[in-house]
């Protein structure tokens, strides 16, 4: 892997790690572009720690000021994902390489997305501390899906936020401070393995890490502007197209 093939993937990790377009089924498809044909889920988890800390960096004062009754719906909405993520973890590294699988979910993604399209124009007062335990229940049920590539963790979650009731600042903010726990699990179960670093090139680590930092911050900035904004389901239009563009290039290629 150059460092230039690092670059790009970080770039693509830390827009579309937060964009709700699926940032392992757009890693997939970039590596696949990039001549890259074994799944490279060693330098995926170096990227994913990039994104980790850029959620900390963006969202540092929304951790103080969670009451205890809001960290305790935090804990509880992470267990589903840590119990399927370490039931299926092999199974998941197996259908990382899989075009089939990455069409299937960014269809199914995009229609999740295209749903929110009058939840967000609707006016409500829901603050993130008025978070009720159904709403949180019911986010934490959809996150584990976000393990399959081509499934958005962070379109998916704020989906279910509004479709529970949830404002759309509310589902946003309780969306990203759940991924803090889901993320540091999965870098817990990886590190583990022991592989993470034993074969990369570190200076091109480093310059994937850097990119996706720095792209994540301003993806979260640009994602919070599009739900204000109630554009969410141009996002899901995106997934939809392009599920059938590789769905064509799985057929062809």
């Amino acid at each position: 892997m150059t460092v230039v093939q690092a670059f790009l993937l970080g770039v693509v990790q830390g827009l579309t790690e937060f964009l709700p377009v699926s940032s392992d089924g757009h890693l997939v498809i970039s590596q696949r572009l990039l001549g890259l044909t074994q799944p490279l889920v060693a330098f995926d988890v170096i990227l994913h720690s990039a994104t980790l800390v850029a959620i900390l960096i963006y969202f540092f004062k929304d951790f103080f000021r969670l009451t205890p009754r809001l960290w305790w719906y935090l804990v509880m909405a992470s267990i589903p994902t840590a119990i399927v993520g370490l039931l299926v973890e092999p199974v998941i590294d197996t259908l990382f390489g899989s075009l089939a699988v990455v069409t299937v979910s960014l269809f199914v993604n995009g229609l999740f997305l295209i749903s929110t399209t009058r939840l967000l124009q609707r006016r409500s007062v829901n603050e993130l501390k008025q978070l009720k335990f159904s709403q949180a229940l019911a986010v934490g049920l959809i996150q584990p899906v976000a393990l399959l590539p081509g499934f958005s963790r962070s379109g998916s979650t704020v989906t279910i936020g509004l479709w529970a009731g949830m404002s759309k600042e509310a589902a946003f903010r309780f969306s990203f401070l759940l991924a803090v726990p889901a993320l540091i699990g999965a870098q817990i179960v990886q590190f583990n393995n022991g592989n993470i670093l034993r074969e990369l090139p570190l200076f091109s680590v480093g310059v994937g890490f850097i990119a996706a930092l720095v792209t994540g911050i301003i993806a979260i900035k640009v994602l919070d502007v599009v739900i204000r904004a109630a554009k969410l389901h141009y996002f899901g239009f995106y997934c939809v197209g392009l599920s059938f563009l590789v769905a064509l290039w799985a057929i062809v290629g």
